[in-house]
Protein backbone atom coordinates (compact mmCIF):
# COMPACT_ATOMS: atom_id res chain seq x y z
CA UNK A 1 0.00 0.00 0.00
CA UNK A 2 2.97 2.28 0.45
CA UNK A 3 2.26 3.75 3.90
CA UNK A 4 4.36 1.36 5.98
CA UNK A 5 6.70 4.11 7.09
CA UNK A 6 4.04 6.69 7.90
CA UNK A 7 3.79 7.49 11.59
CA UNK A 8 1.71 9.90 13.63
CA UNK A 9 3.50 13.04 14.76
CA UNK A 10 3.51 12.82 18.59
CA UNK A 11 2.74 16.55 18.85
CA UNK A 12 -0.36 16.24 16.68
CA UNK A 13 -3.66 15.53 18.36
CA UNK A 14 -6.37 14.16 16.15
CA UNK A 15 -8.73 12.79 18.76
CA UNK A 16 -9.10 9.07 18.18
CA UNK A 17 -5.83 7.39 17.24
CA UNK A 18 -5.86 3.95 15.60
CA UNK A 19 -2.67 1.95 15.41
CA UNK A 20 -1.20 1.60 11.94
CA UNK A 21 -1.08 -2.20 12.31
CA UNK A 22 -4.78 -2.41 13.21
CA UNK A 23 -5.69 -0.08 10.37
CA UNK A 24 -3.61 -2.16 7.94
CA UNK A 25 -5.23 -5.41 9.09
CA UNK A 26 -8.64 -3.84 8.48
CA UNK A 27 -7.51 -2.97 4.94
CA UNK A 28 -6.22 -6.50 4.38
CA UNK A 29 -9.50 -7.99 5.65
CA UNK A 30 -11.40 -5.76 3.22
CA UNK A 31 -9.21 -6.97 0.36
CA UNK A 32 -9.82 -10.59 1.41
CA UNK A 33 -13.58 -9.96 1.31
CA UNK A 34 -13.26 -8.67 -2.25
CA UNK A 35 -11.22 -11.73 -3.26
CA UNK A 36 -13.73 -14.15 -1.69
CA UNK A 37 -16.80 -12.43 -3.15
CA UNK A 38 -19.29 -14.34 -5.32
CA UNK A 39 -19.34 -11.33 -7.62
CA UNK A 40 -15.62 -11.66 -8.34
CA UNK A 41 -15.94 -15.44 -8.79
CA UNK A 42 -18.86 -14.80 -11.16
CA UNK A 43 -16.74 -12.45 -13.25
CA UNK A 44 -14.05 -15.14 -13.47
CA UNK A 45 -16.63 -17.76 -14.51
CA UNK A 46 -18.04 -15.43 -17.17
CA UNK A 47 -14.56 -14.77 -18.57
CA UNK A 48 -13.29 -18.36 -18.50
CA UNK A 49 -16.60 -20.06 -19.26
CA UNK A 50 -18.58 -22.32 -16.95
CA UNK A 51 -18.13 -25.29 -19.26
CA UNK A 52 -14.36 -25.08 -19.05
CA UNK A 53 -14.46 -24.83 -15.25
CA UNK A 54 -16.93 -27.69 -14.82
CA UNK A 55 -15.28 -29.94 -17.42
CA UNK A 56 -11.65 -28.78 -17.56
CA UNK A 57 -10.21 -31.61 -19.68
CA UNK A 58 -12.95 -31.65 -22.31
CA UNK A 59 -12.00 -30.35 -25.77
CA UNK A 60 -15.45 -28.83 -26.31
CA UNK A 61 -15.28 -26.96 -23.03
CA UNK A 62 -12.17 -25.05 -24.12
CA UNK A 63 -14.27 -23.13 -26.68
CA UNK A 64 -16.08 -19.92 -25.77
CA UNK A 65 -19.29 -20.49 -23.87
CA UNK A 66 -22.25 -19.23 -25.90
CA UNK A 67 -24.32 -16.40 -24.47
CA UNK A 68 -27.36 -17.46 -22.47
CA UNK A 69 -25.66 -20.15 -20.41
CA UNK A 70 -28.01 -21.82 -17.97
CA UNK A 71 -28.01 -20.09 -14.61
CA UNK A 72 -27.57 -23.38 -12.78
CA UNK A 73 -24.40 -24.18 -14.70
CA UNK A 74 -22.99 -20.72 -13.95
CA UNK A 75 -23.79 -21.07 -10.24
CA UNK A 76 -22.17 -24.52 -10.13
CA UNK A 77 -19.04 -23.09 -11.78
CA UNK A 78 -18.94 -20.23 -9.24
CA UNK A 79 -19.09 -22.81 -6.42
CA UNK A 80 -16.23 -24.77 -8.04
CA UNK A 81 -14.14 -21.59 -8.26
CA UNK A 82 -14.83 -20.64 -4.63
CA UNK A 83 -14.07 -24.18 -3.39
CA UNK A 84 -10.84 -24.35 -5.40
CA UNK A 85 -9.54 -21.00 -4.16
CA UNK A 86 -7.11 -20.72 -1.30
CA UNK A 87 -6.60 -17.11 -0.26
CA UNK A 88 -4.70 -16.21 2.88
CA UNK A 89 -2.48 -13.60 4.48
CA UNK A 90 1.17 -14.61 4.69
CA UNK A 91 2.15 -14.86 8.36
CA UNK A 92 3.64 -11.70 9.90
CA UNK A 93 3.13 -9.68 6.72
CA UNK A 94 0.59 -7.73 4.74
CA UNK A 95 0.97 -9.98 1.70
CA UNK A 96 -2.01 -11.89 0.36
CA UNK A 97 -1.33 -15.30 -1.19
CA UNK A 98 -3.79 -16.85 -3.64
CA UNK A 99 -3.86 -20.25 -5.28
CA UNK A 100 -6.43 -22.26 -7.21
CA UNK A 101 -6.60 -26.03 -7.34
CA UNK A 102 -7.86 -27.59 -10.57
CA UNK A 103 -7.26 -30.86 -12.42
CA UNK A 104 -5.85 -28.90 -15.36
CA UNK A 105 -2.84 -26.63 -14.63
CA UNK A 106 -3.73 -24.35 -17.56
CA UNK A 107 -7.19 -23.84 -16.09
CA UNK A 108 -5.71 -23.08 -12.66
CA UNK A 109 -3.40 -20.47 -14.18
CA UNK A 110 -6.20 -18.94 -16.26
CA UNK A 111 -8.58 -18.73 -13.29
CA UNK A 112 -5.93 -17.08 -11.10
CA UNK A 113 -4.92 -14.65 -13.84
CA UNK A 114 -8.54 -13.60 -14.37
CA UNK A 115 -9.17 -13.44 -10.60
CA UNK A 116 -6.21 -11.10 -10.10
CA UNK A 117 -7.18 -8.89 -13.06
CA UNK A 118 -10.79 -8.55 -11.88
CA UNK A 119 -9.64 -8.06 -8.29
CA UNK A 120 -7.38 -5.18 -9.31
CA UNK A 121 -10.29 -3.55 -11.16
CA UNK A 122 -12.50 -3.90 -8.07
CA UNK A 123 -9.71 -2.67 -5.77
CA UNK A 124 -9.27 0.47 -7.86
CA UNK A 125 -13.04 1.05 -7.99
CA UNK A 126 -13.36 0.67 -4.20
CA UNK A 127 -10.43 2.94 -3.36
CA UNK A 128 -11.03 5.57 -6.04
CA UNK A 129 -12.17 8.96 -4.87
CA UNK A 130 -15.40 9.78 -6.64
CA UNK A 131 -15.04 12.73 -9.01
CA UNK A 132 -11.23 12.72 -8.89
CA UNK A 133 -10.81 12.00 -12.60
CA UNK A 134 -13.13 14.81 -13.71
CA UNK A 135 -11.46 17.21 -11.27
CA UNK A 136 -7.99 16.47 -12.61
CA UNK A 137 -9.21 16.60 -16.22
CA UNK A 138 -10.70 20.06 -15.60
CA UNK A 139 -7.54 21.25 -13.85
CA UNK A 140 -5.41 19.97 -16.74
CA UNK A 141 -7.54 21.91 -19.21
CA UNK A 142 -7.24 25.10 -17.13
CA UNK A 143 -3.46 24.72 -16.92
CA UNK A 144 -3.21 23.96 -20.65
CA UNK A 145 -5.25 27.07 -21.50
CA UNK A 146 -3.07 29.20 -19.19
CA UNK A 147 0.08 27.73 -20.76
CA UNK A 148 -1.24 28.59 -24.24
CA UNK A 149 -1.87 32.18 -23.10
CA UNK A 150 1.64 32.50 -21.68
CA UNK A 151 3.22 31.00 -24.82
CA UNK A 152 1.25 33.44 -27.00
CA UNK A 153 2.34 36.38 -24.80
CA UNK A 154 5.94 35.20 -24.93
CA UNK A 155 5.81 34.85 -28.72
CA UNK A 156 4.31 38.33 -29.06
CA UNK A 157 6.98 39.77 -26.81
Amino acid sequence: MGIESVALDPTATTGQVMSIALSRMNEINSELEILWSRDLAGSVVDAVGPGRILRPRSRASARETPPGIPLREREEAIEVVLRGLDISVVKDSYVIAASFEAPDPDLAQTVLTKLIAFYLDRHIAVHRTSGAHSFFAAETEKRRARLDEIETSLRDL
